[in-house]
């Protein structure tokens, strides 16, 4: 989308109106803002509550640490030699 004042690379995401053919367009720039439909038109309400603007959260899964336990072995890192990929408790 080419917009005055804006380089050509910024991505943008439109919120449509309720007017047609009308819409409301916000840039990268605000990732991490929280953007809600309010009678019908789309409003910026600042920092997402979610992540607090950072547009990033812990996961819940892997606490941060980016590794999961095993559902093969459940971290005992041994499994028993009759167990396969397809055959195992966890399947």
């Amino acid at each position: 989308m080419n917009v005055a004042g804006h380089p050509p690379t910024d991505l943008w995401k439109k919120f449509p109106r309720a007017t047609a053919d009308a819409f409301k367009a916000w840039n990268q720039n605000h990732a991490g803002e929280l953007v809600q439909m309010k009678n019908g038109e789309a409003v910026n309400v600042g920092k997402c509550p979610t992540c607090n603007g950072s547009t990033k959260v812990q996961c819940k899964t892997c606490q941060g640490s980016g590794q999961i336990t095993c559902p093969i072995c459940d971290g005992k890192k041994t499994v028993p030699q009759s167990w396969s990929a397809f055959d195992n408790p966890g399947n």
